[in-house]
This record gives C-alpha cells, structure tokens and sequence, in this order.
C-alpha cells in the first residue's frame, strides 16, 4: 500500500489513486468519483460547479445539511 499525502491540497493518493474528502458532505471518496454518501460527483482537488451535477456545489451543501437528495 502506497500512501501519499499533500497537506497543502488536503489530498493523499493510495496505490496511485489521488482521494479527497467530498465537498458536500465530508466523507472520503476518490477523485472525479460519485461520494457513496451523499452522491455528489467530484470534479475534481477544485470541485467547480456544473459538470455532471446539477446542483451547484453551495445548493448541495445545503441539500445535505437539509437531508433533501443531491443531483
């Protein structure tokens, strides 16, 4: 097992893989991935809004704190 972290992007990659934690929610999920959580999908260290989701990043933060469901 491989592990890197770079502390000054909150990223660490595993086996080559880079992960974060989910904008919305918190939770570990790998990059450009859907959050297993709450279902935002990653875009990425920058997580910019637009791109597959439909929501922006801001409307899902608070969808999640709302408990309503992320598109």
């Amino acid at each position: 097992l491989n592990i890197t972290m770079n502390k000054s992007k909150k990223t660490w990659k595993i086996d080559g893989y880079v992960w974060l934690h989910c904008p919305v929610c918190g939770h570990e999920v790998m990059d450009f991935d859907i959050c297993d959580v709450c279902g935002w999908q990653n875009t990425g260290i920058n997580n910019v809004d637009g791109g597959p989701n439909h929501m922006t990043l801001e409307e899902a933060k608070k969808a999640y704190k709302e408990g309503r469901p992320i598109n």
